[in-house]
């Protein structure tokens, strides 16, 4: 085996990207598991609270610089390899990855651990930060899948909208957020423990995103009520004494997601792993899981599927 050659080596310019991705995942599981090959790298988990399966996709031909050099005995290259790690141990390594910095990700031959290298990019502090070192764990893993879904979604949300309503559900003590898909718009209400609503908040799906925020009260219930409410006049003679019928719409909804309070505030920072005015992508269907979709940097994506 050559030792002056990594096993595997990533270079990412927007290391806060990578930051943040780390900090959703810690919220989320205890260990997770990078899966590296030559051309991606992909995690996938179900959450601790089991309501959401999570995948991420890296491109490796967008990274700033990549190496795989993983071998078998006979000296070929493996497909692909598993990486298992702490997540709080990972993010420990990054916390300290500012906005403009990158990062630096290798395995050396004989060691049983991924180097962490910050690379600093503020005028205080340029170059390169001392590696960190995190375990590489010998554990069992399973891989999660998300499924397909239709080329176009339901509605597009900005991110930093959703992320702002995850962050608010938390500081009105709410215990979840119900994500309500339509046909062409989503409804997210933030329910407390006694199953009031402390806010709801409406997206259509059009080419400009606008949203309808009210703070919560019996008002909302009454509302979401008249809204599928309309009532006519049932007569058509003249001279004959009026009579009122009330004819029921149909709501449009398609299916509820209930997200408990904690992954809720773990995705509230997903606007940090995007680009500034990112569209996330929802995807709604009856009977089937609720799926988000958010770009990664310009190099990978991140879904979440809801139970």
């Amino acid at each position: 085996m050559d030792t002056s050659q990594p096993l595997f080596l990533m270079h990412i310019t927007d290391g806060y990207s990578v930051r943040n991705i780390i900090g959703i995942i810690k919220r989320e599981t205890e260990f997770a598991t990078m899966i590296v090959s030559p051309k991606e790298i992909t995690i996938s988990f179900l959450n601790t609270s089991k309501c959401a399966v999570h995948k991420i996709v890296l491109n490796t031909g967008e990274f700033t610089k990549y190496e795989y050099n993983i071998k078998d005995n006979d000296g070929n290259l493996v497909d692909e390899c598993p990486i298992t790690f702490d997540t709080n141990e990972m993010f420990n390594t990054t916390k300290g990855i500012g906005r403009r910095d990158g990062i630096r990700l290798y395995w050396l031959p004989g060691d049983n651990k991924i180097n962490v290298q910050p690379i600093k990019t503020s005028t205080k502090d340029p170059g390169r930060a001392g590696a960190l070192f995190v375990k590489i764990l010998s554990m069992e893993h399973t891989r999660y899948d998300v499924g397909t879904h239709s080329l176009e979604p339901n509605v597009k949300v900005q991110a930093k909208d959703f992320a702002d309503l995850c962050s608010q559900a938390g500081t009105l003590k709410c215990t979840s957020v119900e994500i309500v898909g339509h046909n062409a718009g989503v409804t997210f209400k933030g329910m407390r423990a006694n199953q009031t609503m402390a806010s709801i908040n409406r997206f259509m799906s059009q080419t400009q995103v606008h949203k309808k925020e009210v703070s919560a009260s019996n008002m909302n219930e009454l509302d979401d009520m008249l809204d599928n409410l309309r009532i006519s006049n049932t007569n058509t003679n003249p001279g004959v004494s009026s009579g009122i019928s009330l004819n029921v719409i149909q709501s449009d909804e398609l299916t509820t997601a209930k997200v408990p309070i904690l992954t809720v505030k773990a995705l509230s920072k997903i606007h940090n792993i995007s680009p500034s005015g990112t569209l996330l992508r929802f995807w709604f269907a009856r009977g089937e899981p609720t799926k988000i979709e958010s770009p990664i940097g310009t190099y990978g994506h991140y879904i979440i599927c809801l139970r």
